[in-house]
């Protein structure tokens, strides 16, 4: 999870997002996400997806 977008990336603090909350509506897992100190997002995954790449990872 790492800036990507140029509202990510430039702001009052640059380079940097932070999650702050997440919500699981069946597999689809939001995370919700400050980016740059200015800008709040939202990313989407399956979570089967995600668990399948964290397993991968032991």
């Amino acid at each position: 999870f790492s800036p990507t977008e140029k509202w990510e990336k430039e702001g009052v603090v640059d380079n940097i997002i932070f999650p702050t909350g997440h919500a699981l509506f069946g597999n689809d897992l939001y995370i919700y996400y400050g980016a740059a100190d200015m800008h709040t997002g939202v990313a989407k995954m399956d979570i089967k997806e995600l668990l399948l790449e964290l397993r991968k990872q032991r």
